[in-house]
């Protein structure tokens, strides 16, 4: 059963740092940045105005951060937060993750959604070891791929600058962000954020 922690939240108009140990998650752009700490004792539940979208298990505080949980089998624990995010954005994620199974693919999820046609995913998936851009633009899923090493933990980002938006991940031995797949001009309306934790099979 993978396990997400979140730990901190930054949001305003505009990005979000999370931590699948989510210990931090910011959203900041051209608005004055908020901050949302996941703090507080052990099995307390989340900040208000969060809420669980998806998975049967309920997500917690655990050692200052919030804690998501999947599997077995392909399910998912999904958290949605509290307000829309409008304009210019530069969402990034830092997942850590505490129990990987090695029976079944998993992912971290940092997921941007416009609506139900357009959004942008972007992902670590564990044991086949991917960072994956995912996006929707009106019509079907698309994928892109590059290969990752095994890691315990990950940095997630998908930004957006007018109507184009873009995927990105850091590269752990230096040399900072760089893209996966390709820019698409997706829309300039108003964006809620996901975290999510999924186990595939």
């Amino acid at each position: 059963m993978p396990k997400m922690i979140i730990t901190k939240m930054i949001g305003s108009a505009q990005r979000l740092q999370a931590p699948l140990n989510m210990s931090a998650a910011r959203i900041s752009g051209v608005g004055a940045a908020v901050v949302q700490t996941f703090t507080g004792a052990d099995g307390s539940p989340m900040p208000a105005g969060w809420i669980q979208t998806g998975g049967s298990v309920v997500p917690t505080i655990q050692g200052n951060a919030l804690l998501l949980s999947s599997g077995p089998g392909a399910v998912s624990s999904t958290v949605q937060s509290p307000t829309a995010v409008t304009g210019d954005f530069d969402i990034m994620v830092d997942a850590e993750f505490t129990l990987q199974p090695a029976t079944a693919d998993w992912s971290a999820d940092l997921i941007v959604i416009m609506d139900a046609a357009h959004q942008m995913i972007s992902r670590y998936q564990g044991a086949t070891r991917y960072w994956t851009q995912g996006y929707i633009n009106g019509g079907s899923w698309v994928w892109s791929t590059v290969a990752a090493p095994s890691v315990t933990s990950v940095k997630l980002r998908v930004a957006r600058i007018g109507s184009i938006w873009e995927c990105y991940i850091l590269n752990q031995s230096g040399g900072g962000w760089y893209p996966i797949g390709t820019a698409q001009s997706i829309g300039t309306g108003s964006v809620v954020v996901q975290l999510r934790a999924c186990t595939f099979r």
